[in-house]
């Protein structure tokens, strides 16, 4: 168990850097998915003192558990969140220019948008 907390302490320390000298900025933007990798991230960004903006996706019209999940975590933990409504009115013709522009992952798309 002690083993395991100084793991814990050891990659908190390591991320903080990171995020620390690669982000000089008060104010954080974060893909929040709701899963461990991007709530850790924000969460160490907020411990830095950073304010976190969130933002997760959801097709119009549909419930989507990644983007529930983003704003109850950013209620919890005082996150500014938005949601960006992705449009469903012609998605064949939407997916079709992702794919043209090389998207092959739910990120990829996301941030593309």
């Amino acid at each position: 168990m002690i083993v395991d907390q100084q793991r814990k302490t050891k990659i908190k320390k390591q991320l903080s850097k990171l995020i620390s000298n690669d982000f000089k900025e008060d104010k954080v933007c974060v893909l929040l998915s709701g899963g461990s990798d991007s709530t850790l991230i924000s969460l160490i960004c907020k411990s830095l003192g950073k304010k976190v903006v969130s933002v997760s996706f959801e097709l119009e019209g549909m419930k989507n558990w990644d983007c529930d999940k983003s704003e109850e975590i950013s209620k919890r933990y005082g996150f500014e969140f938005h949601k960006v409504i992705v449009p469903n009115n012609n998605p064949k013709d939407w997916f079709l220019k992702l794919i043209k522009m090389g998207c092959s992952t739910k990120i990829q798309m996301e941030v593309l948008y």
